[in-house]
């Protein structure tokens, strides 16, 4: 394993972890350190919320990710959100190109992760090559699944 310093924050939904994860970057660019990786912002109607809007931090671009109606051409199905695969396969690229970062953030590791989809094939290739900090949000009934992914790759380089 390559991997540096990693940091778990960990919260129920919509408890404020992508909210923090955004001050730990601006804290770490006022301290001229280079950032990337992904946050996952929620799309809020009266009715709660809708759907996410997936950013990518070293740019700021913004990619409709999930929706709760199937909008989406290439749509994969989790709980009540349709997820647009191919805004996973950018994330992934935006994940994989923050190697280099001296931090790189990930939001989140939920259950499409724990599946094996999602962000997942970013943060397997974060864990194999990145000796920077690695901050990554979770929910509390994933943590120990992450922290059991995270020792298979210090016991194999």
């Amino acid at each position: 394993m390559r991997c540096g310093r990693i940091a778990l924050v960990t919260g129920r939904p919509n408890s404020g972890k992508t909210a923090y994860l955004q001050a730990v970057l601006q804290c770490a660019r006022r301290l001229g350190r280079s950032t990337g990786g992904v946050l996952s912002h929620g799309i809020w109607t009266a009715g709660g919320k809708t759907g996410f809007i997936l950013e990518i931090v070293a740019t700021g671009e913004m990619h409709h990710l999930a929706n709760d109606k199937n909008i989406f051409a290439d749509a994969v199905s989790y709980g009540r959100f349709f997820f647009a695969a191919n805004v996973f396969k950018i994330a992934a690229e935006a994940i994989k190109s923050g190697s280099g970062s001296n931090l790189v953030v990930i939001d989140e590791f939920g259950p499409v992760e724990a599946a094996g989809g999602g962000l997942w094939p970013g943060i397997e290739y974060l864990l194999r090559h990145h000796d920077g900090c690695l901050v990554i949000s979770v929910r509390p009934a994933l943590v120990e699944e992450l922290k059991q992914r995270i020792k298979l790759f210090s016991a194999h380089p």
